[in-house]
């Protein structure tokens, strides 16, 4: 089954770092998928994993297959121990998923320029075919980012 979760109000809440909120509105759908059947719980969204621990707390009965475990444990299998991560500037400005990841053995490599996390969420917003041109200072923010990862990795 499937149970939607309001987007504009989904959306206020991200927009807006109510993410207590945002937990909110997740548990009361997980809540709602159990009360009509469900007996495990997938989240369709990556921001909506900072509410798994609330879930985990209102439904301990009803497992959650967490995207994080999932992805650590595709990547063990397949034989990686490093993974870029991208997604909203909410995912990856919040440890909620890349400590999970952690956890289970993975480095994590996060972009952090504000010119790279501008272009991801431009992207993710359908704007990306907006955000021509100005490729060359693009590109040597890429190059000064590089430089700072290889100074960080000889540190």
């Amino acid at each position: 089954m499937l149970v939607s979760i309001d987007l504009a109000a989904y959306a206020a809440c991200a927009a807006s770092g109510d993410f207590e909120g945002l937990a909110a509105l997740v548990c009361d759908a997980a809540v709602r998928a159990t009360r009509a059947g469900a007996t495990l719980l997938v989240l369709c969204s990556n921001t909506a994993h900072m509410a798994a621990p609330a879930i985990a707390c209102a439904l301990p009965a009803c497992p959650l297959l967490h995207i994080a475990d999932c992805t650590a444990r595709a990547c063990a299998q397949q034989g990686y121990r490093a993974v870029g991560f991208i997604g909203t500037r909410y995912t990856m400005e919040d440890p909620f998923l890349t400590d999970r990841l952690r956890a289970k053995g993975l480095t994590v490599h996060v972009p952090s320029t504000a010119a790279v996390l501008a272009e991801l969420q431009a992207i993710i917003e359908g704007r990306g075919g907006e955000r021509r041109g100005g490729g060359e200072e693009r590109e040597r923010e890429r190059e000064r980012e590089r430089e700072r990862e290889e100074k960080k990795t000889n540190e």
